[in-house]
């Protein structure tokens, strides 16, 4: 996961205030977990 988190960690460093998150369901990453519910 850190290469996932790697480019928002870079836009929070250059002071970026807020980052629009999306809701994506992809079938090759879908295991039975929507992502949405695993706390980070």
């Amino acid at each position: 996961m850190t290469n996932e988190l790697y480019p928002f960690k870079m836009m929070v460093n250059a002071g970026v205030m807020s980052i629009m998150t999306a809701h994506l369901e992809i079938p090759a990453f879908e295991k039975n977990t929507g992502y949405s519910l695993i706390t980070l």
